[in-house]
């Protein structure tokens, strides 16, 4: 059940009781929660997270939302509310029920990441610091893919997992021939407007056929970042991937590089539950 004072403060904001609760989701930092009010007759989705930065997570949840709903691509579900009490902290979204998508959906889907990516900024970065999951996220601008992706991705992750005897601190990790295998592999693009944490758990297909875009993590990277994150766990479907090249044409090679954009996530996620990631991501850096 949801902490009583949490809920007295979703209902002052929504101006309503709330009758019905039905926890969906819960794990080590947070939980989420479908509520129900008979009295608008609406249904909300409330997302409660519980680690020290939770505030500045959300805050930055609700800024990466709203640009992306203002990015001409794919829908956000509409932020009714970030809400806080003395020692909880939430998100208040309006629910959208979804349907399992078709090869149409995907095709849709495939086309609104495209148009997504199709925004473009000067430099790689974002305008502040954010969160991929509960890991904070640094992204300080610079006008090299590779520089971004070794100094404000790789090199942070790798100092706190070898800090956290995550990742062995004897293995040869040689991050200057990285940066230099990355600037004669990578395509030299403008930087895209990221999702930044694009699988398939990120985004719901509507009974309406829309795509809505969740839990985002932007910033202005390399466009493959998000395309090989969508490949790390699966595949968004062949159709998804067709739609995307007709709109906005992958250079020569993504195949042989999905690894490369793969990395950085695959850090996230050994520094969140260790396992089998640690190894993948030992085995990609000493490929190098």
């Amino acid at each position: 059940m949801l902490d009583h004072n949490i809920l007295k403060k979703i209902e002052s904001i929504i101006q309503a009781r709330i009758s019905e609760t039905e926890m969906i989701g819960g794990g080590d930092t947070g939980s989420s929660y479908k509520l129900y009010s008979s009295a608008q007759n609406s249904t909300f989705f409330f997302k409660l997270l519980e680690h020290p930065k939770a505030l500045e997570n959300i805050a930055s949840e609700v800024d990466n939302l709203k640009r992306i709903g203002a990015s001409n691509s794919c829908e956000i579900p509409p932020v009714v509310s970030q809400v806080h009490t003395d020692n909880k902290n939430g998100l208040l979204l309006e629910w959208i029920e979804r349907k399992i998508p078709d090869d149409k959906d995907l095709s849709n889907f495939g086309q609104c990441i495209a148009r997504l990516h199709l925004n473009h900024d000067k430099q790689f970065g974002w305008h502040q610091s954010n969160y991929i999951s509960v890991v904070e996220q640094v992204n300080g601008r610079h006008a090299s893919w590779s520089e971004f992706y070794l100094t404000q991705r790789i090199e942070p992750l790798l100092k706190k997992g070898i800090d956290r005897g995550i990742f062995p601190g004897h293995v040869g990790y040689n991050l200057e021939r990285l940066e230099s295998t990355w600037n004669d592999t990578i395509p030299n693009e403008k930087p895209s407007f990221l999702h930044g944490d694009l699988w398939g758990g990120n985004f719901i297909i509507a009974n309406n056929r829309h795509a809505y875009l969740i839990d985002p993590a932007c910033y202005f990277g390399h466009r493959e970042m998000d395309l090989a994150m969508s490949l790390l766990f699966g595949s968004f479907g062949r159709t998804f991937y067709q739609a995307y090249q007709e709109v906005y044409p992958l250079e020569k090679g993504f195949e042989e590089r999905i690894e490369w954009h793969q990395l950085y996530p695959l850090m996230v996620h050994a520094l969140l539950f260790q396992g089998h990631y640690i190894q993948r991501v030992i085995n990609i850096l000493q490929k190098i």
